[in-house]
Formats: structure tokens, sequence, C-alpha cells
């Protein structure tokens, strides 16, 4: 798959010029092997990379029920190509410049499929690394193999702890998002400081995914000096067509709150149910994987999301808050050059961007053309600048910190769009102890 390329404006060249060259002079800084590597296994180059170009394997769901996440493609694609058109590829900390070649493949959001299209990327087609790939049931999949490969697994776009929270059992791979329990804990905060007597139905979905965060989510309350109680929980399997019978019990639960687990086609029904039926939960909480506005809210119309609250690290092209942000106007650019899309609001193709962009900052901090030299850059990042970050947030990795991005807002949907209601919540160092 590729995307047309024409030439950026001086704008985006001048705006993300300085930010990329203090990025890399961030990660150049460092020194040491994050897998206690080295020596002859780093003299050795790795498939997929030669002094000109370098192979990223990636998979996305391009078909299939959740094939709206397939659209992330094109922001990391788009990303991707700017740097390419614009300067020659990355220059990595070896002196080299290297063109980056995506090659991807249609894994469906299917664990299996996953796994089989991961397994060619690396044995057929050869790659480098593998990074993006999309939800917690796909990097489950293929996070055993690709660590018993030694192949870097990274910036997995799915806020699951494991990714760093155990790093001697998956040493090759690491996550971007924050993780579903950091999530957790900011929402059982705000139900502290706002119902602290509430009583809380969860809907989850059933894989890694809604456990992960079920679990961050009951350890916050245990740990909580107040009355917040779990009065309901409810699963559902991403081949349902319906969760009327898991809401209905939910609602019968007389909970007053609700935590909303889902996707955004699950998320979409289930607010569509509150909307329809008499429960009327105090607070309404849909998880940030879950919380777009172009693929959750606007199908069902902006009145059935009213009040709901959730939680934000980057910063959502759909809302007019952002509008004025310089980090915001590059991506729309870069986006409106570089790829087909003609909604510079919708929202999937910035979770693409996102990744891939941490990917080159990583690239650039390279010293060896080896797989453990990229990991050694990813996991010596340091303050690194993210144009589509919240404010006050960062790039932040270590041998021992896994977590990249640890700081995150809080946000409630009003009239038709969001409204921040917190200040940055900042966990850096912390979400390991928050997985536990």
């Amino acid at each position: 798959m590729h995307s047309t390329t024409r030439r950026p404006s001086r704008g985006i060249r001048t705006a993300l010029l300085g930010g990329i060259a203090a990025a890399s002079l961030a990660l150049t800084g460092c020194q040491g092997s994050a897998l206690g590597g080295g020596g002859d296994e780093a003299e050795e180059a790795a498939p997929g990379i030669t002094d000109t170009e370098i192979h990223i394997g990636v998979t996305y769901p391009f078909s299939g029920a959740l094939s709206a996440y397939g659209a992330q493609y094109k922001g990391a694609q788009a990303y991707v190509d700017y740097v390419n058109d614009e300067f020659g590829g990355v220059k990595s900390a070896d002196g080299k410049t290297r063109k980056i070649i995506l090659d991807t493949a249609d894994d469906q959001y299917d664990p299996a499929k996953a796994f089989e299209q991961v397994r060619k990327l690396v044995e057929n087609d050869g790659v480098f690394a593998i990074a993006g790939v999309v939800g917690t049931p796909s990097n489950s999949a293929i996070i055993d193999y690709l660590n018993e490969s030694d192949v870097p697994h990274v910036f997995a776009a799915t806020g699951a702890s494991k990714w760093g929270a155990t790093p001697d059992v998956y040493p090759w791979s690491i996550g971007f998002q924050p993780a579903y329990s950091l999530e957790s804990a900011a929402y059982v905060q705000y139900l502290e400081e706002n119902q602290p007597d509430a009583k809380v139905a969860l809907l989850y979905q059933n894989d890694d995914y809604g456990k992960d965060f079920l679990v961050g989510f009951k350890a916050a309350v245990e740990q909580s000096d107040t009355d917040i109680e779990i009065v309901a929980e409810e699963s559902y399997e991403t081949s349902d067509t319906t969760l009327d019978s898991q809401m209905a019990r939910l609602a019968a639960s007389g909970a007053t709150a609700a935590n909303l687990i889902t996707t955004p086609k699950f998320a979409a029904q289930a607010l569509q149910f509150l909307y329809d039926s008499s429960w009327d939960p105090q607070t309404v909480v849909v998880a940030s994987p879950a919380a777009s506005i172009s693929s959750t809210i606007l199908p069902i119309g902006v009145e059935k999301a009213q009040g709901i609250i959730t939680a934000l690290y980057f910063k959502d092209p759909a809302d007019p808050q952002w509008d004025d942000d310089e980090g915001m106007k590059q991506y729309k650019e870069i986006l409106s050059t570089y790829s087909d899309v003609e909604d510079l609001s919708e929202n999937m193709p910035v979770h693409g961007f996102n990744h891939f962009y941490a990917v080159v900052e990583a690239l650039k901090g390279m010293k060896e053309p080896t797989r453990q030299g990229l990991m050694d850059a990813v996991l010596s990042m340091d303050k690194v600048e993210h144009p589509m970050l919240v404010p006050g947030s960062t790039v932040n990795t270590g041998a021992d910190d896994r977590f990249p991005v640890e700081t995150l807002m809080l946000q409630q949907f009003e009239g038709e769009h969001w409204k921040i209601i917190s200040e940055a919540l900042h966990f850096e160092g912390q979400t390991a102890s928050l997985s536990k």
C-alpha cells in the first residue's frame, strides 16, 4: 500500500526540524545496552536493514468487524513518507541515513491471523522490527514469538501493562500509550473527588484489554479510602452483535456509575442503550480507546454522549480546542500532504502517526544497525518531545521504565466537544507499581 507523496510546505519543515534535532540529541546522548548484549552480536547486521533503507513490519485490521482501526495506517505511512521525502529518511547515530519502508499486512483484529501475518513479515519478508500493531489481543498473540526470536516489538498500540511490567519476560517488547491500569487509577481518582459513594457497573471486553483494565480498576478501588463499590460486571465478545443483555443486567444492579471498557463500536451501542433506557448513572466513563468523537459519538449523535468522561494522552484532531496548537497544525499539514485522508478530524490516523513518530525518534538514537541497537535506543528516550501529546507530556523510557507515556488528562463531553476537566496528571515512573 502506498500513499501519494507531495512536497510539504516550508511551514512543516521549519516547525518540525527543531523538534526532530532536539529529540535526536536527547537520544544519542544515552549510553549502554538495555538488553545486556553487545560485543560480536552487535557487529552483525540484522535482517531488514542496509546502509540505505530499513524495513519495519506492522499489521492492521484492514478488514473485519474492527476495520476502523485500520485507518491508523494512514497516519503512520504519512509520517514515514514525510520523513523520507523531507530528510531522505532517518539519520541514525551510526551516521547512516536510511529510508523507512513499511511492510504491512491485514490481521483482521484476529489474534491467530496476527500471529500468522507477523511470522510472515519476520520470516518471509525479513523485516527489521515490528511496530505499532493494533490491539491487545493481536499483540498478545505475537509477543512470545517475537521475544523468542529476538525481534523488536515496539510501541504496541495498546495500553496493556504487560508490555512494560515484565521486562524480564518480554525484553523485546514495549508499548506506547499510558497503561490501562494507570488510566483506571485516574478514573477512580475522579470518583473519589466527585462521587465517593459510587456503586460502579463495569462493562468490559473479554480479552486482555478488558481484563487488564478491570484488574487495574479493582486494585485502585481496593486502595481507596472512600465507599466506592463495584456492584456489577459484564463482559462481551468482539464477535457479539449487540450488548442489550449485558447492559440490561448492569442497569438492574442499581449502579450509580458506569465504566465502559470497550472499543468504539460497542461504546456507541452502550451509550445508545443508556440514552434509550431509564438507567441514568451519575458518572459514565468511556475508556480512552473508545472515546473517539468521529468513531463513537458522531455515528449515534452528540446528544447521547453528554457528560461522559474519558482520559486523553494525545490531542484529538476532532476537538477544536487544539485548532491553534502548533503540534496539531503540523500533524494536519503532514496528513493533508502525504495521505488521502479527506477528513483531517478523523481520529484513527493520529494513532499511527503517534507510534511512528516515536519509531523515528528511536531510530535516530540507534548506534548500531542491529535489533539490539534499536532496543537500546528505544529504552534510552529522555524527555523526547512529541507534537501530539498533551501539554507537559514527553516520551521517557529506561531499562527499568518501559512505559513511554505516563501523563494524561481527564475530559468531559459537553455540547459537541470535549472539555478538559483536570490538570495534567503525571505518573512518571509509577505505572509498574500500579500494574501489580
